[in-house]
């Protein structure tokens, strides 16, 4: 079996990075595999992703995504809910669906989900704020959903304003690339 299949070890180590400085309470092996088919989940927890976010697939194969919640584990797959205007975006942000998130989320919490990435599409790149209503609103409805805001991270003043939200995580790009985020004005919200 060929594990280099899944993406480049330069893309996995990225996505580490991202989510290593995003998590506020643990240190987590993460990769994120995007486009992921059915053969592609084990091969990712095969090659040692302790977490595998599942976009596109969780609004096409409902069925698939509960089945690997049975049998990996609430705590190892992540929902990811890509978002434009409150409608779930798919295929790499090419199609926005008639899927409201909140909608979106409920389907899978009922099934056992605890853990989201929603991105809001409109402000990733951006660096002019994130989507501070939108993640308010996700908490509101599902309160125990541990839940990580990704998209127009600007300063440390988003991040600390996520905090007081009680937003879980946050993915930071741009914002480091750019360096408008010191690594170390990050050490508080780390482990």
């Amino acid at each position: 079996m060929n594990h280099n299949s899944i993406g480049s070890v330069k893309f996995c180590l990225v996505c580490c990075l991202l989510f290593f400085f995003s998590s506020r309470r643990r240190h987590t092996r993460y990769i994120s595999v995007t486009g992921v088919q059915t053969c592609a989940l084990p091969i990712s927890f095969d090659c040692g992703a302790a977490k595998v976010t599942v976009g596109s697939i969780a609004v096409k194969n409902r069925n698939t995504v509960i089945r690997w919640l049975s049998q990996y584990g609430s705590d190892r797959i992540i929902i990811g809910a890509d978002v434009k205007d409150n409608m779930i975006a798919i295929n790499a942000w090419q199609k926005i669906t008639q899927l409201n998130v909140i909608s979106f989320i409920e389907e899978y919490y009922k099934t056992g989900a605890r853990q989201v990435i929603c991105t809001d599409i409109s402000k990733d790149g951006l660096l002019k704020g994130p989507a501070f209503d939108l993640y308010k609103t996700i908490k509101r409805h599902f309160p125990k959903i541990d839940l990580t805001a990704s998209g127009g991270i600007s300063s440390i003043m988003d991040i600390q304003k996520l905090d007081k939200l009680k937003i879980d995580n946050v993915i930071i790009g741009k914002a480091l690339y750019e360096n408008r985020i010191k690594i170390e004005e990050l050490k508080p919200f780390l482990c």
